[in-house]
């Protein structure tokens, strides 16, 4: 028991050292922008729930990841422990709601023996909220405001 969740937890942390190391290593010697490698992030990250589903990781642990994920993005907004997350310029706790949003998709569904019900949901959310920035970004041509944030339908519509 004890040696498979090793193996769990060391297979995960791999796999999200791996995506973050690959937008750490983009964002220092190509030039991508900081907007870029946090969305190979957010999509390389949301994707460590097929790994989870996949290696039968316990709620348990993807709870406790989650929460720590958390309380990392809450922190990293005082320190700057996540440059290439938050340093986009603008104050957002997206970063913060996504751990949390995995947390509560991985603790409705996954006791229940649906696993591919937080899948689903989480992939839909990575994948949506990865994309809607890029596309608003660059192909954005009608802005609105929404809590003080502006949006564009363009990037709205990708997340739908």
């Amino acid at each position: 028991m004890m040696a498979t969740a090793l193996v769990q937890i060391g297979l995960v942390a791999a796999w999200l050292a791996l995506v973050g190391g690959v937008a750490e290593g983009l964002r220092r010697t190509a030039a991508i922008d900081t907007e870029i490698t946090r969305k190979i992030v957010h999509i390389g990250a949301g994707h460590v729930i097929l790994l989870a589903w996949w290696l039968h990781t316990p709620a348990w642990m993807g709870i406790a990841a989650a929460g720590a994920a958390s309380a990392l993005a809450l922190l990293s907004y005082r320190l700057p422990i996540l440059p290439g997350i938050n340093g986009v310029g603008r104050n957002s706790l997206g970063t913060f709601f996504y751990a949390v949003s995995i947390g509560v998709l991985t603790a409705l569904f996954w006791p229940l023996g649906l696993p591919q019900y937080a899948a689903l949901g989480i992939l839909v959310m990575t994948w949506g909220d990865g994309l809607a920035a890029v596309v608003g970004q660059r192909f954005g041509r009608h802005p609105y405001k929404i809590f003080g944030n502006q949006k564009s339908w363009e990037g709205s519509l990708a997340m739908a």
